[in-house]
């Protein structure tokens, strides 16, 4: 079964020291998740070209607590694939 994305995060404007979530919801067989993270001097990318990914952040739901200026202005992105499947 492939992956169906079923929502995807919501832009968010968010005053300094404040918390941010974002959630992608997807179906299949087990989908694996990994959000990536790029400044808004990213305008215009394609994909997740010029994202680095976020370490430790690989569910489906991104929390940033005490948001800075530079995490208001950037941009992220969740991917999602089938997590390898033991035979």
């Amino acid at each position: 079964m492939a992956i169906t994305i079923i929502n995807e995060p919501s832009p968010q404007f968010k005053s300094a020291g404040a918390t941010g979530a974002f959630t992608c919801g997807a179906t299949g067989i087990s989908p694996h998740y990994q959000w990536y993270e790029a400044s808004a001097t990213g305008a215009g990318l394609t994909g997740i070209t010029g994202y680095e990914a976020m370490s430790g952040e690989t569910g489906p739901s991104l929390y940033l607590v005490g948001v800075t200026g530079l995490q208001n202005s950037a941009r992220y992105v969740c991917a999602v694939d089938e997590s390898a499947i033991p035979v």
